[in-house]
């Protein structure tokens, strides 16, 4: 029957009694049952007696022999047992946690004095601060496997000195037991002085409120309708673009469909007159066009240069592709003050392009100018 006192056998064998079980948490005094160290299920005293020291794993395990034979590993959370204290010190922790083992590494000790010190709070601190934010409650099984971790990783200190049951007649003591009070005692100061979040309301953009004004006053638009059929047209034009990248050996041909995302990737926005605001199909004819043959690319430019005399813009250099589609470009033009030249690839155009707004010291089009 003695052989049976699980729980019992273990609380006593760690030195506590009654009432030390009680001030660990591990008997709740008003139900009169013990509380399970790693699974935290209440017992009562036949279940708590039944209970098991040890799994089959660990049965002939001999290399925890401190506790008389037996190996209490069985209690243990999960999450310490496969702890790894090195790799929480040398990736977990910014500077010091990383040069406090290469130092013991090369030396076996610790720096002394203030140092030495200094170093096992830093221990202490960077080991509870990993764990506490994945475990709040630490048994006495986790907090001396703990200790035994720590003096396996380093042989100069020795487990007792990290927790002990019984510090001077004042319950656990040790440098870990210090670094779990000062962390709940952080997290509880930090949680006092936090406010808790409120819930702002965002203001609204000014062009949203304009928009929806404007709906509400002209009855005839259906913007839904709109909405709906605008989204689906640039929905089939950005697939239709991302097809064309992917598939296309043409080179002019897959920058065409790239200069055409660029709107679409990048909102235009602002007006370009006070009467014509900006919109995904203006900047992008302000950007390249696409006309299916040669005889097409004044009667285009034409076009454009009056659109823009209306609004008082200047005519800014253009970027024409000739071909049926976008999928068949046969050449590429510039124009520039109603002259004509033909450019070997669509690179070449668009760095000439560029270069002839400072040269000629033009604006870009306002209509990509977000661009």
């Amino acid at each position: 029957m003695a052989l049976q006192l699980g729980l019992i056998i273990d609380i006593e064998r760690l030195g506590f009694s009654l009432y030390g079980a009680i001030n660990i948490g591990m008997y709740d005094i008003t139900s009169g049952q013990f509380i399970h160290p790693s699974t935290n299920k209440k017992l009562t005293l036949t279940d708590a007696c039944n209970a098991s020291t040890s799994n089959e794993e660990n049965i002939n395990d001999k290399s925890n022999d401190e506790s008389n034979g037996h190996d209490l590993t069985f209690y243990v959370d999960p999450i310490i047992a496969s702890l790894d204290i090195r790799k929480v010190l040398m990736t977990t922790c910014s500077g010091k946690g990383p040069a406090i083992v290469e130092y013991f590494e090369k030396t076996q000790k610790f720096k002394k004095g203030d140092s030495k010190k200094a170093t096992r709070r830093l221990i202490g601190f960077y080991i509870t601060q990993y764990i506490i934010t994945k475990k709040q409650k630490f048994s006495c099984y986790d907090k001396k496997h703990l200790s035994d971790k720590i003096a396996k990783l380093f042989p100069c200190e020795d487990s007792n000195f990290w927790y002990t049951l019984d510090e001077e007649g004042n319950g656990p003591g040790g440098y870990f037991q210090n670094s779990i009070k000062n962390q709940r005692h952080r997290i509880k100061q930090e949680r006092a002085v936090t406010p808790p979040l409120k819930d702002e309301i965002q203001p609204v953009d000014e062009n949203v409120t304009k928009s929806v004004d404007y709906l509400s006053s002209h009855p005839d638009c259906l913007p839904w309708n709109k909405v709906e059929k605008a989204w689906n047209k640039w929905n089939e034009e950005i697939n239709n673009a991302e097809i064309l990248i992917e598939s296309s050996d043409n080179i002019d041909v897959v920058l065409a469909a790239k200069l055409r995302l660029l709107p679409m990737l990048v909102s235009p926005r602002g007006r370009t007159s006070s009467t014509s605001k900006t919109s995904v199909e203006k900047c992008e004819t302000s950007i390249i066009l696409l006309v299916k043959d040669f005889a097409e690319i004044d009667d285009a430019y034409k076009e454009r240069a009056a659109e823009l005399k209306k609004l008082n813009k200047p005519l800014s250099a253009m970027l024409i592709i000739v071909g049926e589609n976008w999928k068949n470009i046969n050449g590429v033009h510039i124009c520039i003050n109603h002259v004509r030249w033909q450019i070997k690839n669509l690179i070449a155009a668009f760095d000439t392009l560029f270069k002839t707004f400072y040269v000629l010291e033009t604006l870009f089009p306002k209509e990509s100018s977000v661009l």
